[in-house]
């Protein structure tokens, strides 16, 4: 995964799209797989408004989540990371 090169407070577009918390929480998930906590250690809500928030992101595709044992983990998908990246996403022609 590409890494994001930007905070959400240089990206008000986004900000205005998503709200600041989803944009920090999609911003610090792009890194890689990641846990509901750890974006959440990083940048601020509790892990149960992580949830919540990450919940809205899957709905609307920008990240994906599989359980692991006893563990969610989640991941941004190639559409979340266009989103971030300020790009159309590749799509199969």
């Amino acid at each position: 995964m590409s890494k994001v090169c930007w905070t959400a407070g240089q990206r008000p577009d986004l900000v205005a799209l998503l709200g600041r918390a989803r944009a920090l929480l999609l911003e610090a998930a792009a890194d890689g797989t990641f846990t509901t906590t750890e974006p959440a250690r990083h940048t601020g809500p509790t892990p149960s408004n992580a949830s919540r928030h990450l919940t809205a992101l899957r709905q609307a595709a920008l990240v994906s989540s599989r359980r692991h044992r006893n563990t969610t983990l989640h991941a941004v998908t190639a559409l979340g990371t266009s989103l971030l990246n300020g790009r159309q996403p590749l799509l199969p022609a």
